[in-house]
C-alpha cells in the first residue's frame, strides 16, 4: 500500500577507486579509501512509515522534495565527467571543451515553458545568440518583457536540436519576465587526452564528484593522497574547483560512520548535518575547493605532492 511521500535512510558505501578505470597508461593502487557515501530513497509504505518513527535515521519528506530519476541520473553522468576533467586538468594534461548551455533541471507546471521544454533538454541559444550557460540565459531572459516571444536554441537528451518560440509570462508579484525553468549549467563535451572510465551505476544526483575527483588523482599518481585513512567523501565538483552542497549529508555521515571511515569531507556550511549523523567517531572537515579539500588531506599525513605532479 504505497504513501505519499519517500522513505530517506542511509545508503550504502563504496570505494571511489573500485568505480575508475584507466586504460593504457601506469595507475598506482591506493593503500587508503576515499568513499562515497550515499542515501536510500524509497517510496513510502506502511512498513517504511512506521520504521521512519522507531529509526532515528530514517525520515520521511514528500514526493516533491525527490529529485527526478532522469535528472539524478544525468547529474551522476555530469559528475563522473566532471570529476575526469578536474582530475586531468589538475595533472597538467590538456583538455578540450565543446558545447555548454543551460541545463533544464525543472518545469514549472502552467509556466509559459510547460509543454514546450521538458527535464534533460539543454538550451543553447536565445534569440540566436549562442549561449554557453545558464547565467547567459537567464541574463538575456532579464532583458525582455513578459508577452515577447523569445526563441530558444535547445537540444534533447538524445542529440537532436530543435527551436522553440515562447511567450514569456510575468512573474507573480513583479513585471520581471517569466520562463517557468530552473536552470544550471550544462557539463558539455570533453576531449580527455587519457581513456578514463567512471561506472557510478546505481548512484543519484552529483554528490560523489569531490570523491571521484580525489580518488582519480590517487589512482594516476604514486603517493598515498589517502595518508591511507579511510576518509568519507560527498560534494558536488564544478570545472574551476569549486565544491558544491548536497543533500542527505546527515544520513550520509551514519553510512560513512558504520562503513568505518575516520573522516568526511563535506561542502562548506554543512558540517553540523554531518556531525548530526557522524558523532563523536568521525571527525568532519568542511572545504569549499579542491585546493581546500587537497590542503586538508595532507593535513591528515597525504602526500599532497602526488596531485601536483605533472604526467
Amino acid at each position: 500500500l504505497p504513501l505519499p511521500g519517500y522513505s530517506v535512510s542511509p545508503g550504502r558505501t563504496i570505494d571511489a577507486g573500485d568505480l575508475i578505470a584507466v586504460k593504457e597508461r601506469e595507475v598506482f593502487e591506493p593503500e587508503g579509501t576515499f568513499l562515497v557515501s550515499t542515501v536510500a530513497r524509497k517510496p513510502l509504505s506502511p512498513f517504511l512509515a512506521i520504521q521512519a518513527w522507531l529509526d532515528d535515521s530514517v525520515t520521511t519528506v514528500p514526493k516533491d522534495q525527490v529529485q527526478g530519476k532522469r535528472a539524478g541520473t544525468q547529474a551522476v553522468e555530469d559528475s563522473e565527467t566532471m570529476a575526469i576533467a578536474v582530475a586531468l586538468e589538475r595533472l597538467g594534461f590538456e583538455v578540450r571543451k565543446a558545447g555548454g548551455g543551460a541545463y533544464v533541471e525543472e518545469v514549472t507546471p502552467a509556466s509559459p515553458a510547460d509543454g514546450r521544454l521538458t527535464p534533460g533538454d539543454v538550451i543553447t541559444s536565445v534569440n540566436e545568440a549562442p549561449a554557453a550557460s545558464a547565467q547567459e540565459v537567464t541574463g538575456v531572459l532579464k532583458g525582455l518583457r513578459s508577452g515577447e516571444v523569445v526563441h530558444l536554441g535547445v537540444e534533447a537528451p538524445t542529440g537532436v536540436g530543435r527551436t522553440e518560440e515562447v511567450v514569456l509570462g510575468r512573474r507573480p508579484g513583479t513585471d520581471e519576465p517569466f520562463l517557468g525553468v530552473v536552470l544550471r549549467n550544462a557539463v558539455g563535451r570533453f576531449e580527455f587526452p587519457v581513456d578514463v572510465r567512471i561506472e557510478a551505476e546505481g548512484f543519484e544526483g552529483g554528490s560523489g564528484g569531490l570523491a571521484l575527483t580525489l580518488g582519480l588523482l590517487d589512482v594516476l599518481t604514486p603517493g598515498e593522497l589517502t595518508g591511507r585513512n579511510r576518509i568519507a567523501v560527498t560534494g558536488t565538483m564544478e570545472i574551476d574547483g569549486t565544491v558544491g552542497k548536497v543533500g542527505g549529508v546527515t544520513e550520509k555521515a551514519i553510512s560513512a560512520r558504520r562503513a568505518g571511515a575516520r573522516y568526511f569531507l563535506v561542502p562548506s556550511g554543512q558540517a553540523e548535518d554531518a556531525v548530526r549523523g557522524g558523532g563523536s567517531t568521525l571527525k568532519v572537515i568542511e572545504v569549499t575547493t579542491l585546493d581546500g579539500a587537497l590542503a586538508a588531506l595532507e593535513g591528515l599525513g597525504g602526500d599532497l605532492g602526488a596531485a601536483r605532479r605533472s604526467p
